[in-house]
């Protein structure tokens, strides 16, 4: 078994113990709704935004340690774990709903790309090790607590997550996905 899918799993079993999984099922549910009573092609294909707290006291019991160490050492490799099984997740959920007849009938599935996850940590301890210097680095190493004042407020801004837009001609390959909210050109016809 690759480490990858180790971690997943241990992912897994960690988010269905600590009831994160009704945060996920909720928010699947919500996408399903939204797209069962517009039954627009481009609602099947919009963002699932999933915040996540991962409270440090879950993560003390004994089965748990090992990924407290992925965390603390390798978080990008637990993002990505974490991405990967919360995306197998809302594919069960969404399969579940569509063989059950609920409003998810016309959803086939969705990609990983449509997946976005907010992960917070509430609750690590202060230690010496986990603190930063800034006068020493110029990046935080890891992770780390800084204090700090607030000195403006800036205007809100809209950020574009995922983009997805549709060739009018009707070509075969119809949809086209981009980052920005300029209208891309059809990879097949040009237009």
């Amino acid at each position: 078994i690759s480490q990858s899918f180790r971690d997943q799993k241990q992912i897994e079993s960690f988010i269905r113990r600590n009831n994160l999984l009704k945060i996920i099922e909720g928010a699947t549910e919500k996408f399903i709704k939204k797209y069962s009573d517009s039954r627009k092609p481009e609602d099947a294909l919009g963002a699932l935004l999933l915040p996540l707290r991962f409270e440090y006291v879950e993560f003390t019991r004994i089965e748990d340690v090992e990924l407290l160490h992925l965390v603390v050492e390798e978080p990008l490799q637990f993002l990505n774990a974490a991405k990967y099984c919360t995306y197998s997740l809302i594919r069960d959920h969404i399969k579940l709903a569509g063989s059950t007849g609920d409003a998810a009938g016309g959803l086939k599935s969705i990609d990983i790309d449509q997946v976005h996850i907010q992960l917070r940590f509430i609750g690590l301890p202060q230690q010496e090790d986990l603190h930063f210097a800034p006068f020493k680095n110029c990046w935080p190493p890891g992770l780390s607590w800084t204090t700090g004042i607030l000195s403006a407020i800036s205007e809100p801004k809209v950020e574009v997550l995922q983009s997805t837009w549709y060739c009018s001609t009707g070509c075969n390959r119809n949809k086209i996905k981009s980052e920005s909210t300029d209208a891309p050109t059809c990879n097949s016809c040009g237009r």
